[in-house]
C-alpha cells in the first residue's frame, strides 16, 4: 500500500490526499510528483453560447451582468436591458451621450462616457449620478473593472484605477502592441483586446502587459463592443440591427506546480509514507485559489 503525506504552499493553495480536483478551469491535468511540473495552458477556444438582438440606432459600447439581468450601452443616450436569454426588457434615456463602458460594482450599475468623470445610472429610471469627476484619464478611453480596480484602456496604455478614491496604482504598457486603440475585458486571468475594426480577432495579454495570443471569433463587425460578464466574452455589431455574440473560452490559464521531493532517492517501505512539496507560481494580480490533484505513479499506475 502506499500513502501519500502532501503539503502545498503558495497563494490560496488548496490540496488534499487522492483528491480528484483541477488545477486549471477546462481541461484538469494531473499533477504527476514524477514529472513535477504542470506548464502553463493559454489556449482559449471560443464556443458561441447565446446571441441576441440590440435595439441601439448607433453603435453598441458594452454589455455587463448583474446575475439576473443583461444591461447594454451604446452611443445612444439609453441603457437596455435583457433578460437571462437575451429577450428585451426595456430601455431607458440617460442624461449621457456616448456611453463608452458598463460594469457592476456593489450592486450598482457603473459607466464611463465620452468624458473623464465616472457615473451610475438606475438601469429602471434613467438616472445618473456623478461619482468622481475627473476619475478616467482619457475621454476616448474604454475600460473593464475586476476586483476593486478599473482597467482603463487608450492605444496601448492600460491606466489601474481604485474605484474607490480614483488613485491611479500602476501603468500597463501592452508589449507587442497588436491592438485597437480603445476596447478591453477581462475574465480574471488575462486582458483581452480586439484588432482593429472588425472586432473578430481577439488579441490576449498578461496583466504586466506582455502579450500571450490571438484568437478569431466569428461574429461581431464592431470593434468599441468587447465585454466579459456571465462567464462569456461578448462581441457585438453595429446598429441599427445588430447582435450581442456570448462566448465561452474553455481552456484558462493555470499556475505553474512544481512537485518536490522530500527525499531524493524516494524510498517507501512497506505501510510507510513519502512526501513531496508544491510551489503554486500565481501569474495574477490578485490571490486566486487552486485545486489540485494528488496522486502518485505506483508501478506504472496513477493513483
Amino acid at each position: 500500500m502506499v500513502a501519500i503525506a502532501f503539503l502545498v504552499f503558495g497563494t490560496y493553495a488548496m490540496a488534499s490526499n487522492w483528491d480528484a480536483a483541477s488545477v486549471a478551469f477546462d481541461p484538469a491535468p494531473l499533477v504527476n510528483p514524477e514529472v513535477g511540473n504542470i506548464p502553463t495552458i493559454t489556449t482559449y477556444t471560443p464556443t458561441l453560447q447565446i446571441q441576441f438582438p440590440h435595439y441601439f440606432s448607433s453603435q453598441a459600447q458594452g454589455i455587463t451582468w448583474d446575475g439576473t439581468y443583461y444591461y447594454a450601452c451604446g452611443y445612444d443616450a439609453a441603457v437596455e436591458t435583457y433578460d437571462a436569454n437575451g429577450g428585451f426588457v426595456r430601455s431607458v434615456t440617460i442624461g449621457i451621450n456616448a456611453v463608452r463602458s458598463v460594469w457592476m460594482y456593489n450592486n450598482q450599475l457603473y459607466l464611463k462616457g465620452l468624458s473623464l468623470d465616472l457615473f451610475t445610472v438606475d438601469p429602471v429610471t434613467g438616472t445618473t449620478t456623478t461619482v468622481m469627476p475627473g476619475f478616467f484619464h482619457d475621454t476616448n478611453a474604454e475600460c473593464c473593472y475586476l476586483n476593486g480596480y478599473v482597467y482603463e484602456h487608450l492605444a496601448g496604455t492600460i491606466w489601474k484605477i481604485d474605484i474607490t478614491n480614483g488613485t491611479t496604482v500602476q501603468t500597463i504598457t501592452l508589449s507587442p502592441n497588436y491592438v485597437y486603440g480603445y476596447p478591453i475585458a477581462t475574465n480574471g486571468t488575462h486582458l483581452f483586446f480586439e484588432g482593429a475594426f472588425t472586432g473578430t480577432t481577439i488579441y490576449v495579454y498578461n496583466f504586466d502587459g506582455s502579450y500571450v495570443e490571438s484568437f478569431a471569433v466569428p461574429y461581431g463587425d464592431w470593434s468599441w463592443t468587447l465585454s466579459y460578464c456571465n462567464n462569456m466574452l461578448f462581441t457585438g455589431d453595429h446598429g441599427p440591427g445588430g447582435n450581442w455574440y456570448g462566448y465561452s473560452l474553455g481552456g484558462a490559464t493555470c499556475s505553474d506546480v512544481n512537485m518536490v521531493s522530500d527525499t531524493s532517492p524516494v524510498i517507501v517501505p512497506r505501510g510507510g509514507t513519502f512526501g513531496y512539496t508544491g510551489y503554486l507560481n500565481n501569474p495574477l494580480p490578485d490571490p486566486v485559489a487552486h485545486d489540485v490533484w494528488v496522486g502518485v505513479n505506483y508501478q506504472n499506475v496513477f493513483h
